[in-house]
């Protein structure tokens, strides 16, 4: 341990913390709590949804996204990037998830992925947009894609939202309507 400055290090500690004005440093990460209502009415649902992802960033800021189009692209962007190595099943998923949408809409576009082939393997490639460790987001994904009534309910009722923020301070991405809902937690 470096006595100056409290930091442990070497490549057999796995444990490596650092402390700062006699407080521990912890590894902060994003927190966001997803809302699906459990009641149909109050559906609104578009004609045509054209959706491009690079214009959305799902990350550390306290902030609320109940848009159809927003919480498309969390999903989308959950689907890429939580499937990181495996092109094959975000393609799958990706095409389940716009062939449910599509039994409720006419016109379904999302923009902003690139497929490419490098070496044999492909990937998509050139999408700005993230979600903060959407790595954790199968279990909302795979409630999602399995359940097409909760999809509905997620993508176009105004009462299901995304809440997120991150574990810096009491204020949270805690849920606190007064209908009954599904909730899904990603924390990291």
């Amino acid at each position: 341990m470096d006595s100056l400055s409290g930091m442990k290090y070497g490549k057999e500690n796995k444990n490596m913390f650092n402390i700062r004005r006699c407080t521990f440093e912890t590894n902060s990460s994003s927190t966001h709590s997803i809302c699906i209502t459990k009641q149909n009415d109050s559906l609104d649902i578009p004609d045509k949804l054209i959706v491009n992802v690079k214009n959305y960033e799902f990350g550390w800021e306290y902030d609320e996204y109940s848009t159809t189009d927003e919480k498309l692209a969390y999903l989308v962007l959950g689907i890429i990037a939580g499937w990181n190595d495996c092109f094959l099943e975000q393609s799958v998923k990706l095409n389940k998830l716009v062939k449910t949408i599509g039994k409720w809409i006419k016109t379904v576009h999302i923009e902003g992925l690139d497929i490419v082939c490098y070496n044999n393997e492909s990937y998509f490639d050139g999408y700005d947009g993230y979600v903060d460790h959407a790595s954790e987001l199968e279990e909302l994904v795979d409630a999602l894609l399995n359940d097409e009534n909760m999809l509905k309910r997620y993508l176009f009722s105004k009462d299901s939202f995304i809440s997120t923020g991150n574990d810096n301070s009491d204020f949270g991405s805690e849920i606190n309507v007064d209908y009954e809902y599904d909730e899904f937690y990603k924390g990291n």
